[in-house]
C-alpha cells in the first residue's frame, strides 16, 4: 500500500491519538474503552445527534420512546445489562400478562399462547425445521463461517425452509421469524447468513427472547451517559469527506475544513454507508465490494401514545403477531402511567408503508389495532422515523451480506486495513444485529488497535 504525501496547508489541524467515526453504540464504548488505555479520542458524528441507531425521543408525560434501537434480551447480552446497571438506566419487561391476539389469514384468534394458532402437524413442521437450524448453527465456526458449510451461501433461507418444513405454514413461521430478526427479505439472504446470525446469539430459542426489556427513560439518555464518563471528544455535524494514511500518520478530513492528525482510525458506522467516504490509498476492491452490495434493513417501526393502555381492560396483553397484516408484530412497552404500543413490519411488506404520509400511517395503524382489539382508538401521539432516509444510516437496525458473500473466504466488513479499523453490530460475531453486537464488536476493534 503505496502512501501519500500528506499537506494540511490553509486547514483547521487538530492533533489527536485516534478518530472515531460515528457516534453509535459501537463508537461510544470504543471511546470510552481507548480512554482509559490512556489514549485522547476524538469522536466525529456526522448527525446532529449521539446515538446512531438508537434515537429516544422525550414524550410528554415523562420517559421516551424508542424511534430505533430499543430492547434487551432477556439473558447474555451482559455488556448492555453492564453498563445499565453501572449508569443506574432502569429497564422493565414488555407487558406479557394477558391474551395475545393472533391475525392470520385474515382471522383474529385470543390466545393464552405466543404461539399461532396452527394445526398440531403445523406446529410439529415448525419444531423439526428448529430442530434442523439449530443442528447446522453447532457446526458454524461464528468468526470464518466459510470454513463449514458453504454450499448453504448459494441458497436462499426461504428456499431452504421450503425443502425442509412439511406444510406452507411452518415455512412461513421460519420466513417470518427470521426477517423479523435480520431485517431483511428472507429470499435475499443466504442459509448461511442467516445461521451465522443465528450462531452469534446462540440458538433460535435465544432469538425468540432477545426483545424482552425497555428503557422507560430512553437508551439514547444511556449512552449520552456513557459518552460523558468516557472523556473523550465529541463533534456532532461532522461529516468525514477523505481519510488519507500517510507514512507516519492519517488525515481525516470533514466538512468544516477540520484536519483531524491522528495515529489510528476507528469507523464506527453502517457499513453502507462507509463508501461515502473517499480514502487514499482506496480500500481494498474485497472490502469497498462488499460494503456497497450490503442489503440495508428494511423496517417501518411506529410508537402510538395513548392516556393509558386501555387494551388491558379487555383482558390483553397488547401483543399482537399479524405475519399477513399491515404489521408484522405490536408490542406493549408502556410506562409512565401511559400506554404505549410499539409496532414494525420488515421485509418487503415495509415499503408500502415508507410511502405513507405521517397522517396516512396513523390511520393504517388505527385500523390495525382494531382489527386486532375490536376498538378503534385515536392515539394522542404517533411517532416514526424514517430510517431508510437517514443518510448516515440507510436503513433499519442492521444490514445483510447478500447470497454468495461468505463465499469469498474473507472477513472483510471487520478486517483492518492499515490503520483504519472498523466495528459495527453487522461485524460482530457475538449477538449481531443487537446492540450487544455493537458493543462485543467495539471491543474486537479496541483489541485490534490497542
Amino acid at each position: 500500500m503505496s502512501r501519500p504525501i500528506c499537506n494540511t496547508i490553509q486547514a483547521i489541524q487538530h492533533k489527536t491519538d485516534i478518530v472515531i467515526i460515528g457516534a453509535g453504540a459501537a463508537g461510544i464504548h470504543a471511546a470510552y474503552l481507548l480512554s482509559n488505555k490512556g489514549q485522547s479520542v476524538t469522536v466525529l458524528e456526522a448527525s446532529e445527534r449521539l446515538g446512531g441507531r438508537i434515537f429516544s425521543v422525550p414524550i410528554e408525560g415523562g420517559g421516551a420512546v424508542e424511534l430505533g434501537a430499543q430492547w434487551l434480551g432477556k439473558s447474555k447480552q451482559q455488556r448492555l445489562e453492564t453498563l445499565a446497571k453501572r449508569y443506574d438506566a432502569k429497564y422493565q419487561s414488555n407487558h406479557y400478562e394477558g391474551l395475545t391476539t393472533h391475525i392470520l389469514r385474515k382471522t383474529v384468534v385470543k390466545s393464552t399462547s405466543k404461539m399461532p394458532p396452527l394445526s398440531w402437524f403445523e406446529s410439529l413442521d415448525v419444531f423439526q425445521i428448529s430442530l434442523k437450524i439449530n443442528r447446522l448453527t453447532k457446526h458454524i465456526n461464528v468468526e470464518s463461517p466459510w470454513l463449514s458449510h458453504v454450499r448453504l451461501d448459494k441458497i436462499s433461507f426461504v428456499d431452504w425452509v421450503l425443502q425442509q418444513a412439511w406444510t406452507k405454514s411452518g415455512a412461513g413461521y421460519w420466513n417470518n421469524l427470521i426477517e423479523q430478526s435480520v431485517c431483511n427479505n428472507a429470499k435475499d439472504l443466504s442459509v448461511l447468513e442467516v445461521l451465522q446470525n443465528i450462531a452469534s446469539i446462540g440458538k433460535t430459542k435465544t432469538l425468540l427472547e432477545a426483545d424482552h426489556y425497555y428503557f422507560p427513560s430512553g437508551l439514547q439518555r444511556l449512552f449520552e451517559t456513557y459518552a460523558k464518563a468516557s472523556g473523550a471528544k465529541f463533534l456532532i455535524n461532522s461529516k468525514v469527506l477523505t481519510i488519507i494514511q500517510c507514512a507516519n500518520e492519517l488525515h481525516v478530513n470533514d466538512e468544516n475544513g477540520n484536519v483531524f492528525v491522528c495515529n489510528k482510525v476507528l469507523i464506527a458506522a453502517a457499513p453502507q454507508v462507509i463508501p461515502n467516504i473517499t480514502f487514499n490509498p482506496p480500500l481494498p476492491d474485497t472490502k469497498l465490494s462488499l460494503q456497497s452490495s450490503m442489503k440495508e434493513g428494511q423496517v417501518v417501526k411506529v410508537l402510538a401514545v395513548y392516556d393509558s393502555p386501555w387494551w388491558r381492560e379487555k383482558g390483553l396483553s397488547g401483543l399482537v403477531f399479524s405475519p399477513d397484516a399491515s404489521f408484522d408484530t405490536v408490542i406493549d412497552v408502556s410506562h409512565s402511567n401511559l400506554g404505549i404500543l410499539s409496532a414494525l413490519v420488515t421485509s418487503d411488506r415495509c415499503l408500502e408503508l415508507q410511502k405513507l404520509s405521517d397522517v396516512q400511517l396513523t390511520c393504517e395503524f388505527v385500523l390495525h389495532i382494531g382489527d386486532a382489539f375490536g376498538e378503534q382508538v385515536q392515539p394522542k401521539a404517533f411517532y416514526r422515523y424514517r430510517w431508510e432516509q437517514d443518510p448516515y444510516i440507510r436503513g433499519g437496525y442492521s444490514s445483510n451480506r447478500p447470497i454468495g458473500a461468505w463465499q469469498s473466504g474473507t472477513s472483510a466488513l471487520s478486517s483492518p486495513y492499515g490503520n483504519i479499523h472498523f466495528a459495527s453490530t453487522e461485524t460482530a460475531t457475538q449477538w449481531r444485529g443487537y446492540i450487544e453486537g455493537a458493543l462485543e464488536s467495539a471491543e474486537r476493534a479496541v483489541a485490534e488497535m490497542i
